[in-house]
């Protein structure tokens, strides 16, 4: 069974309030919301996405955390993710990402604790009506509520402990080169290497990364990271002109 047949089901489901209007989902999820967790301000709308948006700050750096909610009125589905970035270039995208600067997971993965699952575990479903619509709302916002809270939370207290973090920051803040000279060269080197972030051959990059290794103690799965957080780093510093 697809999505689209588990829709039609829902859509099948008894309710005799009327279908929705125009706009009238942005009003439920933000009433929601604002009722729920109203940190998360509505921030913006893009891409069929409603976004919902606070920042933290961590030292001198901000934490953008978002929620995403992706709304589909023909399909009856909704998506939803939760997303926590040191470098604003990668807000409001659809681009999954589980480094130690940006994390980018879907909010019923963080709620399955898996990344395999039926279409019928993917989506939320609603029907077009009001009522229905209300409903699936109010058990996506808990979900973020709960789930999505908790990582964000969890992420957020764990920053300070994180030695490849902090002394990569302290890395990128000593940085004295021309970001846009630097921003060229790295586009250069990135298709060189063919976009495999562990194939540049940059020397910034490439002290780095070797300085990063060199931190006792780390896991296997952490320093498997350190190639994408080393560029991620360097990338933040020459993608944005607040640092």
């Amino acid at each position: 069974m697809n999505r689209f047949n588990i829709s039609k089901e829902k859509k099948t489901t008894i309710d005799e309030s009327p279908e929705l209007r125009r706009g009238e989902f942005k009003k439920l999820v933000i009433e929601r919301m604002n009722e729920a967790l109203p940190d998360f301000g509505f921030d913006q709308y893009k891409n069929s996405t409603y976004y919902f948006a606070r920042t933290l700050n961590f030292e001198k750096y901000p934490i953008y955390e978002d929620l995403h909610v992706n709304f589909s009125l023909k399909e009856g589905i909704i998506s939803c993710s939760v997303s926590s970035c040191f470098n604003p270039t990668y807000r409001f995208t659809g681009s999954y990402q589980s480094g130690i600067l940006n994390n980018h997971f879907d909010l019923l993965t963080l709620k399955r604790g898996t990344g395999i699952a039926p279409i019928v575990q993917a989506y939320y479903f609603h029907n077009g009506r009001v009522n229905t619509t209300a409903e699936t709302i109010k058990t996506l916002v808990n979900d973020f509520s709960t789930v999505g809270m908790e990582f964000l939370e969890s992420r957020f207290a764990s920053l300070s402990s994180n030695l490849l973090l902090n002394f990569g920051l302290a890395f990128i803040e000593n940085i004295s080169t021309n970001k846009e000279q630097l921003k060229e060269e790295f586009q250069e080197e990135l298709k060189s290497a063919e976009y495999v972030t562990s194939r540049i051959k940059h020397p910034m990059y490439l002290e780095l990364k070797e300085k990063l290794q060199s931190i006792p103690n780390q896991t296997k799965e952490l320093r498997q990271l350190i190639p994408g957080f080393a560029f991620s780093l360097i990338e933040m510093y020459y993608e944005n002109n607040g640092m």
